[in-house]
């Protein structure tokens, strides 16, 4: 059945953090890998962006790529970009890092965004960019953390629309 390699994704899920540098990036890597794992991969579509991008079209923090190469995940050409209102239109999930990411969106596209949740349930992901590797290192832990978690819930909420 080639024709199914070719349907659109049932769900887009768009992963916001302010700069779209690190835990965005690190985000969209580690779901992306999780949902190509259980084979959900082309049926949920997952990309990142940011409320405040400086430089768009900026790679991800170089930290990076040794903590997927850890987690098992790689990094795919993932570049920095803003988010803007047609973007946030074209996601049925919006995950972002912190409350102010969701009041940001909010502001920037009006109260008729889809389902807009933080990443880590349990409250926000503080922003590891200026910190020192220790600190780097616990929140790609948190975020490893939550993005198992949103996988979970995304393959269970396909499982039950087929």
């Amino acid at each position: 059945m080639m024709w199914g390699l070719f349907r659109p994704p049932t769900l887009r899920v768009l992963i916001v953090c302010t700069a779209n540098v690190c835990r965005s990036p690190l985000a969209e890597a580690l779901l992306r890998d999780r949902l190509a794992r259980s084979r959900a991969g082309r049926r949920i579509a997952v990309t990142s962006a940011g409320t405040r991008v400086a430089a768009p079209g900026r790679a991800p923090d170089p930290r990076l790529k040794p903590l997927l190469v850890e987690f098992g995940a790689r990094l795919p050409r993932i570049r920095a970009r803003q988010a803007t209102p047609a973007l946030l239109a074209g996601a049925d999930r919006i995950l972002v890092m912190e409350q102010s990411h969701a009041d940001e969106l909010v502001a920037l596209a009006g109260a008729g965004l889809p389902q807009l949740l933080l990443l880590d349930p349990a409250g926000d992901i503080p922003d590891p960019y200026f910190a020192d590797g220790e600190t780097f290192r616990a929140v790609a832990g948190q975020i490893v953390a939550a993005v198992d978690q949103r996988a979970e819930e995304l393959l269970a909420e396909l499982a039950g629309q087929s």
